[in-house]
């Protein structure tokens, strides 16, 4: 069979977890009035929720969309942040009661299929769709856990800036501040605008420094008008990319804000036309990679054109600092809130299969999760225990566990683009390889036999996480002054 024993294996697991014919027809049948019927019931209840806003000017104004909180929580103001979490979090509580028979249903009805179709353990099907090993989920989770204060150490600094011990919840995606000042996250350099032939030049530079096949491919989209960037009336937002093994052609839709990090974005976009222009040649049973993988080719991207940026003499200190707070703010995202994600979900389910838990149940296990990850970077009263009502994620139906293959995608791309700036353009054959690869085989087994890593072992994991040290310490070096 070659190359295509990876995916008969993968047929004959799937079998293996297969119901008889009949069963499995009841079972889609009943799908569509029962487990999906509760996503729809959550998207349908989220959709609708809408809260009340009390302003730091104490004007409560109109009621603000759900849609729109997320923004609010990344504002600079504190308190404005705050008031969007108190807000929000009083309209989640009116429906508590409501998604926690959703999420008991989803989980539930999940547990009994898995029952009956013989899997094994509840994350089987989830490492399955990701195409990763059970040890190389482990290894990854232990070396977070064994590096856990790098990621905190940033938060409680961060709160420092607040003039606090330790951060909210809701501080989480907010800018660094000084002294309760002006922002230091997009101040200075989010106030230069750059214009979209300027976003063009930076990321020509970036990507011509350290990677010229990367740059050819992405002057060739620029030229032929691949990239969709222009703003208009009834546009949608939001960035995606989508390729054509047809016509082996890759096309970016993005709208261009002139900010630095619509910048970002068109980096990390043209790193996924990059991944399908490294396998127009792969057969087309092979060219379907997991979602573990699917960020690692634009993660990586964007990796290139943040360290060429922090590089550039022309950097102002402001600027510097923007851009390393947002890298290490990501950081702690895919780090600790990633991993509660994945903790609060893993215990969900064990404790699902001796019965089901109320929202109150669901609140403490929340709040015990998120004191575990995040430690005394965590102010203990500025937990979210709504956190699992909110987060769509837990909700959604064609798949379980859509969470740690964020944390496996990003530091896989950290650890590849280590190994880059160690062995230089050496690197790069075994990284196209690589992302040739990436839908053939297991990860762990494409990362052996391209890379010569062992993802199964934390060591990979470890040092990747490592590799955020030295941004945490030019950041001090930044900011101390002004301490």
């Amino acid at each position: 069979m070659g190359e295509l024993t990876y995916r008969v294996e993968r047929l004959a697991r799937e079998a293996s977890r297969t119901m008889d014919v009949a069963r499995e027809g009841l079972a889609a049948d009943l799908a569509v009035d029962g487990l999906h019927a509760w996503g729809r019931l959550y998207d349908s209840v989220a959709s609708g929720l809408d809260f009340e806003m009390v302003w730091p000017d104490g004007e409560k104004r109109e009621r603000v969309p759900m849609a729109q909180r997320r923004a609010l929580l990344r504002h600079a103001d504190r308190r404005v942040r705050e008031a969007a979490f108190a807000g929000g979090n009083e309209a989640w509580k009116s429906v508590r009661d409501v998604l926690a028979s959703a999420l008991n249903a989803i989980s539930g009805t999940r547990l009994t299929l898995y029952q009956h179709r013989g899997v094994g353990h509840f994350l089987d099907v989830a490492l399955d769709d990701g195409a990763i090993s059970a040890a190389s989920l482990e290894a990854m989770f232990a070396a977070i856990e064994g590096e856990a204060e790098l990621p905190r150490s940033f938060l409680r600094r961060k709160a420092s800036l607040l003039g606090r011990e330790s951060i909210a919840w809701y501080d989480l995606e907010g800018p660094l501040l000084r002294d309760g000042g002006p922002p230091m996250v997009c101040g200075e350099i989010e106030a230069a605008s750059p214009s979209w032939e300027t976003a063009v030049e930076m990321v020509r530079g970036a990507f011509g420094a350290a990677y010229p096949a990367l740059q050819s491919f992405f002057d060739r989209a620029i030229e032929r008008r691949w990239v969709d960037h222009t703003p208009r009336p009834g546009k949608q937002p939001g960035a995606w990319c989508t390729s054509s093994p047809v016509i082996q052609q890759s096309r970016v839709f993005m709208t261009y804000a002139a900010s630095m990090s619509d910048v970002s974005t068109l980096a990390h976009e043209i790193g996924h036309g990059f991944h399908a222009h490294t396998m127009r040649h792969v057969r087309p049973l092979l060219r379907g990679y997991p979602m573990t993988l699917a960020e690692s080719a634009s993660t990586f991207a964007e990796l290139i054109l943040n360290e060429s940026l922090l590089r550039d003499e022309r950097l102002g200190d402001g600027q510097r600092a923007a851009l390393l707070g947002a890298a290490l703010g990501d950081a702690s995202i895919f780090l600790l809130d990633i991993t509660t994600r994945f903790r609060f979900e893993r215990a969900l389910y064990e404790r699902r299969a001796s019965g089901e838990l109320s929202a109150d149940e669901l609140d403490a296990l929340m709040v015990q999760t998120q004191r575990e990850v995040f430690g005394d970077a965590l102010d203990p009263e500025g937990v979210d225990p709504l956190f699992w009502a909110s987060k769509l994620h837990f909700f959604i139906t064609s798949v379980s566990f859509y969470n740690f293959p964020y944390a496996f995608g990003y530091l896989l791309s950290r650890g590849m683009r280590a190994m880059h700036a160690r062995e230089g353009e050496a690197f790069l054959p075994r990284y196209e390889r690589f992302l040739q690869r990436s839908g053939s085989d297991w990860a762990h087994r494409v990362a052996k036999q391209t890379l010569g890593v062992d993802l199964e072992q934390p060591d990979f994991w470890r040092d990747a996480i490592r590799s955020l040290a030295g941004p945490l310490e030019q950041l001090e070096a930044l900011i101390a002054p002004a301490a």
